[in-house]
């Protein structure tokens, strides 16, 4: 009878435990599934970051020719005056970012959207 007890109390271990096991696998491939589309919004954020990268210095110059000369002028006077700067850099092999705007390079999207 002690034998058989103990093959028992063995046995529901045996079955409490595949459950168990059971219940991980099924979490571990619900994340995985969750995840898998997270490689691509990886890549696609590194590859936007990698041209932003490129483009740090001119996008520099822009930003302090509008905080130094431009900030007094209407707005279609500094766009005019970006669309040059951004020919006059391409001139000297200096890469910028099209569309340039100072929030976009300056700003930070967590505090401008707290504001």
């Amino acid at each position: 009878m002690e034998q058989l007890d103990a093959k028992q109390r063995e046995e529901q271990a045996l079955r409490l435990e595949k459950e168990q096991c059971e219940t991980k696998v099924d979490l571990a491939n619900n994340l995985i599934n969750k995840l898998g589309g997270e490689k691509e919004n990886w890549v696609k954020q590194l590859n936007k970051r990698r041209g932003e990268k490129e483009c740090v210095v001119g996008d520099s110059i822009i930003c302090s020719g509008y905080l130094a000369y431009l900030g007094v002028f209407i707005a279609s006077y500094r766009k005019e005056c970006s669309t040059e700067w951004t020919t006059l850099l391409k001139k000297f092999d200096i890469t910028c970012s099209y569309g340039l705007s100072l929030v976009s390079v300056l700003g930070d999207p967590v505090k401008i959207s707290e504001w």
